[in-house]
């Protein structure tokens, strides 16, 4: 079940939906990007949109995004940009992970897995 935003809602996941689209014509196209930075970019701006599209419980307003679902989706955009914004501390650490990034992929995990949940449903638990 799907979200039937309208107002502001509607307008800025709309934004959202757009650049994401203009991102991926570019970089598909002509413009030159790690594949690392291009996928995590990817995956925030999915789940950003999967967090303001799909409501938690069928008892979830279905006309806005609560306050929870939109910091799940900041969060969701700020996971994806972490690796675009870090890739050079990441490669030169060489694997060798630091608490941030632990935390990090722990919370790009658990955004990953409920924004499954919510769009595809239990079945993918």
């Amino acid at each position: 079940m799907r979200r039937r935003l309208s107002g502001k809602y509607k307008i800025w996941v709309s934004l959202i939906a757009i650049a994401f689209s203009l991102f991926e014509l570019w970089v598909n196209s002509f413009g030159m990007m790690l594949d690392i930075k291009r996928n995590a970019l990817h995956l925030g701006f999915l789940l950003s949109l999967a967090f303001l599209l799909y409501p938690a419980t069928k008892k979830s307003s279905l006309e806005k995004p609560s306050p929870l679902d939109i910091a799940l989706s900041l969060l969701g955009m700020i996971a994806g940009l972490y690796v675009l914004l870090f890739y050079d501390d990441l490669f030169t650490r060489a694997g060798v992970a630091i608490t941030r990034d632990y935390i990090l992929a722990i919370i790009c995990i658990i955004l990953l897995l409920e924004a499954s949940r919510r769009s595809i449903g239990w079945v993918v638990s």
